[in-house]
């Protein structure tokens, strides 16, 4: 039996906006989220497990609807769905009241659930999350269900809110495979197959985990424990990363933009990027720093330079200095690599000390 499982998509959470940049996390989610189903019909999965949070909102009929036509492409793929907590607090009725047509299962709440699934062999228990009902849910008391089949327990989170951490209980369930939807932990010690994907995508600069899916297959070989193979799959399209700038001594903008050039080409230009410059600043920095938006997709820059002494040089004197003159007119002109460079170095060189 071939599974995929992933926990809390997002599908549908909110832009991340600055002046110069804007993230739409929704395109961001739905596309990796259609990634997922084609690899499940690449790979011909048998099962698409779901833990946690499906949309970052609570979805109307039609968003549902169209999830569910996309389930509809899939019909060798069994889906079981334990959904966790939407993020203002409304509870899941949603999903359990829509007549699903593809091969989907929801697990609610209120009880839990085991379904058969002869033709795999297999018995998914699962349970979800409905505010009114979660406390009287016990699944860490869980005994084995029907024997001589795969046994999977699904969960949207361990304990009695979505907050708790993942619980050694969970290594002692006698289950074949445990998924569920807290943060990406993958509890394989001495045997055990516990495994939670995490959250789908990033939630920000702060977010350091890496997002992704697991793969993996359960296959019955008449032993006492069916074997089992996975791999942790990492979705490396939207990363957000920090680019750290260091200086020293007084850096000029042309040494920062070569760092950050180089380290965007490194570390991939589909990431979001904040940059973080520290250090002693120069006039060139000072002046072009927002010149560094251009390098890619660079959400926001944090100066942690001291200007002072930058920002007394460009004040002192008259208005009408070779400074000045220079800066305008050379910033007036078109946009080219020529005329970036001398810039840099001509700022350089009138404000030397």
């Amino acid at each position: 039996m071939k599974f995929i499982h992933i926990s809390n998509v997002g599908l549908g959470a909110a832009p991340m906006q600055s002046p110069h940049l804007t993230v739409d996390r929704a395109a961001d989610a739905w596309s990796d989220f259609l990634q997922v189903l084609s690899v499940c019909r690449e790979e011909e999965a048998d099962v698409l497990f779901i833990t946690g949070t499906l949309f970052s909102a609570v979805p109307d009929e039609a968003a549902l609807r169209d999830l569910d036509e996309r389930f509809l492409r899939l019909p060798d793929t069994r889906v079981f769905f334990a959904p966790g907590v939407f993020p203002d607090g409304s509870d899941n009725s949603v999903y359990y009241s829509y007549p699903w047509r593809s091969n989907t299962h929801v697990f609610t709440g209120d009880s839990i659930q085991r379904i058969h699934v002869a033709r795999l062999s297999m018995e998914v228990t699962g349970v979800g999350y409905l505010p009114r009902s979660w406390h009287k849910v016990k699944p860490l008391g869980l005994t084995r269900g029907r024997k001589g089949v795969i046994q999977v327990l699904l969960m949207p989170f361990v304990g009695n809110s979505a907050d708790t951490a993942a619980s050694e209980e969970l290594k002692s369930l006698p289950f074949d495979y445990v998924g569920f939807g807290q943060k990406r932990s993958l509890l394989s010690e001495n045997g055990n197959r516990v495994y939670a994907p995490g959250t789908f995508q990033s939630a920000g600069f702060e977010d350091a985990d890496r997002h992704g899916y697991i793969m993996g297959t359960l296959e019955d070989e008449g032993k006492k424990r069916p074997s089992f193979r996975c791999q942790f799959v990492p979705l490396d399209n939207h990363e957000y990363m920090e680019i750290r700038v260091n200086a020293y001594e007084e850096i000029r903008y042309q040494d920062v933009e070569e760092q950050v050039r180089n380290a965007i080409v490194t570390y991939g230009e589909q990431h979001v990027y904040r940059i973080l410059i520290s250090g002693a600043s120069s006039p060139s920095l000072y002046i072009m720093k927002d010149n560094l938006y251009r390098l890619g997709k660079v959400f926001e820059i944090i100066d942690e330079t001291d200007t002072d002494r930058v920002r007394s040089i460009l004040q002192k004197g008259s208005e009408e200095t070779t400074v000045t003159r220079f800066v305008d007119q050379v910033l007036s002109e078109d946009d080219s690599t020529v005329k970036q460079k001398a810039i840099q170095y001509g700022i350089d060189a009138l404000l030397q000390e």
